[in-house]
């Protein structure tokens, strides 16, 4: 009898604990995530030193073309605090993997780069830089990045499509300036990079 007792009191307590997991679990899914079209935006400014193309080519540690192949989570740093009231203001970026198709400036044995692309999506806010565009997991890019593999300035981030990049008027080689007009001018990225090679010569 009491071997039966202890049997039905191993039971209910078994039966117990697995209805809190249960409960937990379905706690866990059913929690609402907000979708990305509801969630707050968030957007910040800032000034970068002014590059044209011989600057960008000196000042960068790294010049590099690659295809974006993945994007972390996103991450966040201390960048001033308050002394007043002790706030603190973070800055939200993304690790960013970057295979390497052409090496012009850096290690040139890196199959890889890491870039620091600025903002980021957490739980509740996505954050944007204003005159940023996020890059795009798949494309190809032209990267004129510092130490730390974050880019000089937004200027100095193109798209390459079709083998062409569209540098803004202060990134255009001298020869293409006198064709400015509100349209893109279109740059052969071979060129381009000709003329980076020339510079770093």
């Amino acid at each position: 009898m009491n071997y039966s007792k202890k049997k039905i009191g191993l039971l209910v307590l078994a039966l117990l604990l697995l209805s809190t997991v249960v409960a937990v679990v379905l706690t866990i899914q059913t929690k609402p995530s907000i979708p990305s079209s509801e969630k707050k935006i968030h957007t910040g400014y800032a000034s970068w030193p002014y590059h044209d193309l011989e600057s960008a080519t000196a000042d960068a540690e790294t010049i590099v073309c690659g295809k974006v192949i993945s994007k972390g989570e996103t991450k966040s740093h201390e960048i001033a605090r308050s002394a007043a009231s002790g706030r603190v203001f973070l800055e939200y970026y993304r690790e960013v993997e970057v295979e390497v198709t052409q090496m012009v400036k850096g290690d040139q044995t890196a199959k890889t780069i890491t870039y620091l692309e600025p903002g980021g999506e957490t739980e509740d806010t996505i954050y944007m830089t204003s005159g940023v565009e996020p890059i795009i997991e798949g494309e190809t890019y032209l990267f004129f990045l510092n130490e730390h593999g974050a880019f000089l300035s937004p200027a100095t981030l193109m798209e390459v499509e079709d083998g062409t990049i569209s540098p803004v008027p202060d990134m255009l080689p001298e020869n293409e300036l006198q064709v400015l007009s509100d349209e893109p001018v279109t740059v052969s990225l071979d060129d381009y990079l000709a003329l980076v090679d020339a510079l770093l010569a």
